[in-house]
This record gives structure tokens, C-alpha cells and sequence, in this order.
């Protein structure tokens, strides 16, 4: 259970980019348009490098580039509890319906070492300074909707499930129009885990899977300077 801290970027821009699901080729001409400095900038990623897209492997050894950091995924850990059960086990059949059968083209003992090697890159979440402001990167949901206390609730299983899969809030606010999610400890966070037609921004959160790996969907790559310029709205008052 990790929290990756990142200080301010004296030096360069920082972005989060949503699930990449394999899409390398999209990712590499997505920095391109924005004009990415890979000397300068850092790319942050919601999680969710590989299954479902066509080059998994190319997304998940980004963990070893300097500007790249990620948190952990569902789908990465799927992968690592897979690839420790071992092939014909329940977690690999689980781990191929959900596009994971790319890893059939790969030596599984080779496979299993190329990410372990990676695994300490790959943190529960990240946060990061953006100059006096804090942003809080994870995959899913904040448990209990508060960052000072993620540390805490990383460290049970039932907070461990909600930061990677649950859509407690998302599914919430497709049901009352009027709700204001709200993350305390923290003046923004952004997830990803979820597909949507577009970004979604509610109270403090901002969703940002755009279904990279669908027919229509296409890959969100967002500045974090512009993040938080925007307006995010008023603290709802506790029920």
C-alpha cells in the first residue's frame, strides 16, 4: 500500500492521461499534438495500462521511462494475481475474460519477472504538487471520499477494492442529477477505471477514461495547470 508523492515541476508540465488499455500508438501521438517534452514533462496515468488494446506490453514497460508514472490498475492487478496463481488457475481464467489473453504470446516465467520488476512503479495512488495546490491521482474512488486518511484505508481490504473497482460515486451521479461528490484532504482528484463519451468533472473529481480501447472511444490527456483552473465548485455541506 503506497502513496507516491510527487513535488512540483519546476521544470517542465505535468499531465494525466486516462486508462491506456494497450493504445501505445494512440498515447505516442497523442504527446505529440501537445507538443510532450520528454525531458521536461510528466505524464501521470489513472492505471490500467494493459488488456483489450493491441500493444499492453509497449504501455506497461512505460514504467520504466523517467516521465512516466502510474498508479495501480484492476487490470494490473489482475495481471499480477494471474501470473502468481499460474496458467489454468481461476485468477488467469478471470484475467483473460477481461483481455488479458494477450499474455498468451508471451513466456509466462519471462512475463511473470518482467513485472515484478516494475511492480514498485506502479504505487495505490499518486499526489502531486502544482506549485502551493495538491492533486490526488487514483484509479477508482477515494474510499471514504477522503484523502488524509487514504493511507489508513488502503490498508484494509474493503478500502483496497473501492480504489480499484468501485463506481459508487459515478453510478451515483448518473442517478441524482444534483449530487456534488466531494474528496476531502485534497483540492482535486482524478480517476479513471470508468468509460465515458467524454471527461466528466463533479464537485472536486474528475473522471477521465474515455474508453480508449472502444470503437468510438479515444484517449483523455489533460494538463494539470488547467485542472485546476477550473472552477470546481462549492463544498456540499454534510447530511
Amino acid at each position: 500500500m503506497s502513496i507516491l508523492a510527487l513535488a512540483t515541476n519546476e521544470s517542465g508540465r505535468d499531465y494525466v492521461v486516462g486508462d491506456l488499455h494497450g493504445g501505445y500508438d494512440a498515447l505516442m501521438r497523442s504527446l505529440e499534438e501537445i507538443g510532450f517534452d520528454h525531458n521536461a514533462d510528466r505524464l501521470i496515468s489513472v492505471g490500467d495500462l494493459v488488456d483489450r488494446g493491441p500493444d499492453s506490453m509497449g504501455c506497461f514497460c512505460l514504467l520504466d521511462e523517467p516521465w512516466f508514472y502510474a498508479c495501480l490498475g484492476n487490470h494490473e492487478q489482475m495481471m499480477m494475481e494471474a501470473l502468481s496463481a499460474g496458467l489454468g488457475s481461476a485468477e488467469a481464467l478471470l484475467w483473460f475474460r477481461n483481455g488479458g489473453d494477450w499474455s498468451l504470446d508471451y513466456d509466462w516465467q519471462e512475463l511473470t519477472r518482467g513485472v515484478l520488476q516494475r511492480r514498485a512503479r506502479l504505487p495505490d495512488a499518486i499526489e502531486v504538487c502544482v506549485g502551493s495546490r495538491r492533486v490526488g491521482v487514483i484509479h477508482a474512488e477515494v474510499p471514504g471520499h477522503d484523502w488524509s486518511r487514504l493511507a489508513q484505508s488502503l490498508e484494509t481490504e474493503e478500502g483496497r477494492h473501492e480504489a480499484l473497482w468501485s463506481r459508487a460515486t459515478i453510478s451515483r451521479l448518473s442517478r441524482e442529477p444534483g449530487y456534488v461528490p466531494w474528496v476531502d484532504g485534497i483540492d482535486r482528484v482524478i480517476v479513471g477505471h470508468t468509460p465515458l463519451e467524454e471527461p466528466l468533472s463533479a464537485g472536486n473529481l474528475m473522471y477521465i477514461d474515455t474508453g480508449a480501447f472502444l470503437e468510438r472511444g479515444y484517449l483523455t490527456v489533460v494538463r494539470l495547470e488547467e485542472v485546476l483552473a477550473r472552477e470546481s465548485g462549492h463544498r456540499p455541506r454534510r447530511q
